[in-house]
């Protein structure tokens, strides 16, 4: 599964449409940033968990729970890692 197949589905198919509300932009121009973000993310993921094997497991529980919670409720979590 790709990681904007993942954003895509996350919060029941509205992450997306927060996102887009918090910027002040349509959930289309947020779509389109985030698929040209996607593969650096990705990449940055996959580099990260080879390193850190909680890191990892943490990204598998984040996903096994289809990240139902807003990340923008905590946004250094957006930043940091």
């Amino acid at each position: 599964m790709s990681v904007i197949t993942v954003l895509e589905q996350a919060q029941g198919g509205r992450l997306m449409d927060t996102i887009a509300a918090s910027l002040d932009i349509d959930a289309g121009q947020t779509r389109k940033a985030m698929a040209k973000l996607c593969p650096a993310i990705a990449a940055t993921l996959a580099e990260k968990a080879k390193a850190d094997e909680e890191l990892f497991q943490s990204l598998l529980d984040l996903i096994e729970d289809n990240a139902e919670a807003s990340p923008l409720a905590a946004p250094d979590g957006l930043t940091s890692a």
